[in-house]
């Protein structure tokens, strides 16, 4: 202000019209760098939210029904067993201990009761989860960047090799699949699922913060 008090008239009206033009493109600018990040954050947070929403937050919850379904069913054939319903695992309902080549064996198996409860659990309750689980990968892989966990694929394998197993007994009059255990359901999955939401969730919460 000293220094355009002592400017003639002319010169100090020019130099603070300059000084006010500069102030508005100055703040114009700031507001569009300001306007263009927080767009870039609400682009990232959608982004981070669609991942919530339809891969790691639908798996999470499949993930987990697999175990409570896995861990419900033991406890019925326990139960079953201790009330003489079924025979132990260890008095010849073991598959492992079976002579596969014998066709005499393996049609006593298909009849055994807890083939059976073990057939059923798998139809109605396993099947259809593997297939939302594998529906949910297929139709929403594009929303995660970069590979999935190893996990993943081991899980693809264990599960459409089971489907491929049982629906070979239900819809080819004897081609048994007993003895062929095929890949075992890898523990790591629910891991790295779980992992997974919460790292979406950490960035989700992340980026919340920085638009408030």
């Amino acid at each position: 202000m000293a220094l355009i008090t002592g400017m003639d008239g002319a010169t100090a009206t020019l130099l603070a019209a300059v000084v006010a033009l500069l102030g508005v493109v100055f703040g114009q600018v700031y507001s569009a760098w300001g306007a263009a990040k927080r767009s870039r954050i609400e682009f990232e947070l959608a982004r981070v939210e669609a991942q919530i929403r339809t891969f790691w937050g639908p798996l999470d919850t499949l993930a987990h029904q697999v175990l409570t379904v896995h861990a419900t069913r033991e406890a019925m054939i326990r139960d079953l067993e201790a009330f003489g319903r079924l025979h132990t695992r260890s008095e010849g309902a073991v598959e492992a201990a079976l002579d596969y080549t014998d066709p005499v064996a393996v049609a006593a198996l298909a009849e055994d009761p807890l083939h059976k409860v073990n057939y059923h659990v798998w139809q109605k309750f396993f099947l259809p989860l593997h297939i939302e689980i594998q529906t949910v990968i297929k139709e929403h892989r594009d929303q995660i960047e970069g590979p999935l966990p190893e996990s993943f694929k081991v899980y693809l394998q264990h599960s459409i090799g089971e489907q491929m197993r049982y629906s070979l007994r239900e819809d080819h009059e004897g081609v048994e699949t007993f003895g062929v255990t095929g890949v075992r359901w890898p523990d790591a999955f629910v891991t790295d699922v779980d992992a997974g939401l919460k790292t979406a969730r950490h960035v989700q919460r992340a980026l919340l913060d920085r638009l408030r």
